[in-house]
């Protein structure tokens, strides 16, 4: 298919990027004022982009929030044809959806909501545009499962932000918290080789470079020189939209030693984007509880990809990684664990041992590891992530700080109580700061560090920790909810264990009510509560109370056949 063509005039683009930041936990990438300099040069170009000056807006370093959203809002409203927006600089992920932030100059690390530009906001412009073509092109970092360091098949809930109609989504994958930079590049990796492809045409196309020729150029490239791999998203033939004329197809001159390689030997061909649409319809299968159609729809798309674009393409990957969670969530550990490892050893040779998706995968397979009884390798393999993690993507990263939760778990199954505890301070401590104190996966870990605390005899803290969770899990998801009824549970063996054996029978007892109310009287958690409370009143010496509890608890499992 050839490109389609673009009207310069009435076309809008909008190159926002910051080169230096206030926050110095945010780090400088001077490279990027010459990422905004020479890109409006590419599309101003007569003989390239072709684009007026005037229609082309370099977003000024020290603007506003305010200030941008003027330019992006003037932009969608003039754009008829093309409305292009193109990020340099930190993605940033933010709470448990993680959810995408571009960071400003003046981006506050601990008020990144109130400082930084939500992606969310991006996209409700591009929304309302009238404009026929719509183009985002993001080389942004530490935007954990959207742009940057794990931005692939595994990252759909962000990638899902950039899913507009008429869209068409270009990004790179930085491992590190500032944008990729390699030595002696006047460029960000992504960026500068975008460049090069733009301003030296690309051989074996047509008159137009397209989005489609750009992707599949770069990630020959990027596979070529082992960088993180570009990833693409584009709906309603987007892909075949002609950003710039090719300089090699007009001229016939061959590029020189620096030139791009040629497209990859299995390129994307015109069913890769039927094949993307019916992994998400597997993932939304999943979802509604249709796994065994999930099942059965990814394997079919594993196939497939595998043939159209290579078993080690990272789409391949991606919907076999998928297909592992949902034999996983489904109970069948052996499948996942098997899925995990094939996924787990190709990410490691494509993209290298430390590549953020290879550490993706090595997360969720240390976790199967757990789930088939092999735990001392899980722990290794756990304490092996953790490490490259911390170093790859920094201390307080949140996927750094998911592996370091669940190491803590396998130091406590091991018995290593007083690591399990230390480590969980650490991360308790990070994601208070990182997502704040009452996000659920910092309330999680402060659920296992006052577990911690009881098993090396800290009961008092134990008991305060607990109930600061019960508290803030009964205000965040309710005072029935599941997990808050789990906090109440074990703040009642808290109170015991401290010797404050009457507050532990009146929390157990309303425990023991909401259960059976919500999760129903043969629930293994409410048989749980019901055998404490039954050991609560024998420590009072009320019997006749200790034994009713106990036949009750006796005759909800007859029911169910346990014992």
């Amino acid at each position: 298919m050839s490109g389609r063509g673009i009207d310069p005039a009435r076309s809008r683009i909008v190159l926002l990027g910051s080169a230096a930041y206030e926050d110095e936990q945010l780090a400088d990438v001077p490279q990027i004022t010459a990422n905004l300099r020479d890109l409006a040069a590419v599309l101003t170009d007569p003989g390239l982009g072709g684009f007026p000056a005037e229609v082309c807006v370099t977003v000024p370093p020290g603007a506003t929030g305010r200030e941008i959203g003027q330019v992006l809002h003037r932009a969608a409203d003039e754009a008829e044809d093309l409305l292009l927006f193109y990020f340099a600089g930190h993605g940033i992920p933010l709470g448990r959806s993680h959810e995408l932030y571009l960071a400003l100059h003046d981006t506050a690390m601990d008020a990144v909501e109130y400082s930084a530009l939500r992606f969310d906001t991006v996209r409700g412009t591009f929304l309302g545009s009238r404009a026929r073509n719509r183009v985002i092109i993001l080389d942004s970092c530490f935007s954990g499962r959207a742009i940057g360091t794990t931005l692939s098949a595994g990252q759909q809930e962000v990638l899902g932000q950039l899913d507009i109609r008429g869209t068409y989504t270009l990004a790179s994958a930085p491992p590190n918290s500032t944008a990729l930079v390699l030595p002696d590049e006047a460029h960000t990796a992504f960026t500068g080789r975008l460049l090069a492809l733009l301003r030296e045409g690309a051989p074996h196309t047509g008159p137009l470079i397209t989005m489609q020729d750009i992707y599949r150029t770069l990630w020959s490239r990027f596979t070529a020189e082992r960088l993180p791999l570009p990833q693409q998203r584009g709906t309603e033939n987007a892909d075949q939209l002609g950003l710039v004329l090719n300089r090699t197809a007009a001229t016939g001159e061959p590029l020189d030693g620096r030139g791009i390689p040629p497209r990859p030997p299995h390129p994307p061909g015109p069913d890769a984007e039927s094949l993307a649409s019916r992994h998400d319809l597997a993932v939304d299968l999943h979802e509604d509880g249709r796994s065994d159609e999930a099942i059965a729809m990814l394997e079919q798309v594993a196939e497939a990809r595998a043939r159209l674009l290579g078993p080690d393409h990272p789409d391949t990957l991606g919907t076999l990684d998928e297909l592992a969670a949902v034999h996983g969530d489904m109970g069948r550990d052996q499948e996942a664990l098997d899925l995990e490892e094939r996924v787990s050893g190709a990410r490691t040779r494509v993209l290298g041992p430390e590549h953020p998706h290879t550490l993706d995968t090595l997360h969720n397979l240390a976790a199967s590891y757990d789930q088939v009884g092999r735990t001392q390798e899980a722990l290794n393999l756990k304490e092996r992530v953790s490490e490259a993690r911390t170093r790859v993507l920094g201390p307080e990263h949140p996927h750094t700080l998911d592996t370091l939760h669940n190491l803590a778990i396998s130091y406590s199954l091991a018995g290593r109580h007083q690591e399990a505890t230390d480590l969980r301070e650490r991360v308790s401590w990070a994601r208070t700061r990182v997502l704040g104190a009452n996000d659920p996966d910092t309330l999680d870990t402060l659920h296992h560090l006052a577990a911690s605390y009881s098993l090396v005899g800290r009961d008092q803290q134990a008991a305060d920790l607990e109930a600061r969770v019960a508290e803030a899990r009964a205000h965040v998801l309710g005072p029935e909810d599941p997990d808050t009824l789990e906090a109440l549970h074990d703040l009642a063996d808290f109170h015991r264990r401290a010797g404050r054996t009457r507050e532990a029978v009146d929390l157990g007892e309303r425990v023991v009510e909401a259960r059976t109310r919500v999760l129903g009287p043969e629930d293994p958690d409410t048989l749980e509560t019901l055998d404490m409370l039954a050991d609560f009143y024998s420590a009072l010496g009320r019997d006749r109370e200790a034994q009713a509890t106990e036949k009750r608890a006796a005759d909800a499992r007859a029911r169910v056949g346990t014992s």
